[in-house]
């Protein structure tokens, strides 16, 4: 068997964070995430993240909207076969790489590049930097038109490559702000889901 195409369940991986998995389940889960496999890699780092919330339950209750989170990551991963038709996608209304560089500038190493979406009462601050053409670097934050700070905490986020592969999933912080890391590659959607239910798509530009 291909062991690049085999991946685990999201039981696997509860077991796994909170070291109640088999040995021998353990070994084949640590050797597999050490071949890179971003689907898994995003499934582990989510569930960590689940895991070190409900430790942390004898210091504080875990807010329902931290569990509205997580349960809407993988709801909207679960939706990927039709996300594209079922999201608002946001308006782009700004691309720094339309603007002139300045004198300076022009010629040198490629900029990071800044691109500002819009989808009703919501805006999207998207940043995009490539260090080669294996690795793109997105980081990005979700904003309310009318300020209120924590009505974007939350926001699930999944990136879609061609053919519906899923690369990273994450969680906007109490901020809105968001950020991972992405293999390279083509026709790659950000689909977002903020706490009020609104689901939304942003296409990213090739490179």
């Amino acid at each position: 068997m291909d062991e690049a195409k085999v991946h685990f369940s999201e039981e696997e991986w509860c077991d796994y964070v909170r070291h109640t998995a088999g040995p021998e389940l353990t070994t084949r889960m640590d050797q597999h995430l050490s071949k890179g496999c971003d689907m898994c890699s995003a499934a582990n780092e989510l569930w960590r993240m689940v895991s070190t919330m409900a430790g942390r339950e004898a210091e504080y209750e875990v807010g329902e909207s931290a569990v509205r989170s997580v349960r809407a990551a993988f709801a909207l991963r679960n939706q990927k076969p039709w996300l594209s038709r079922t999201v608002e996608m946001a308006k782009r209304v700004f691309d720094s790489f339309m603007e002139p560089l300045p004198a300076g500038v022009r010629g040198g190493t490629e900029p990071t590049r800044h691109l500002l979406h819009e989808a009703g009462p919501f805006l999207i601050d998207v940043w995009l930097e490539r260090e080669n053409d294996d690795r793109l670097w997105v980081a990005g934050q979700v904003l309310h038109r009318e300020g209120r700070e924590r009505f974007t905490m939350g926001t699930a986020i999944v990136f879609v490559g061609g053919g519906e592969q899923v690369l990273a999933q994450t969680i906007a912080n109490a901020d809105g702000e968001f950020y991972t890391e992405l293999e390279s590659a083509s026709d790659v959607k950000v689909f977002l889901q903020v706490p009020s239910g609104a689901q939304i798509g942003i296409a990213l530009p090739e490179a």
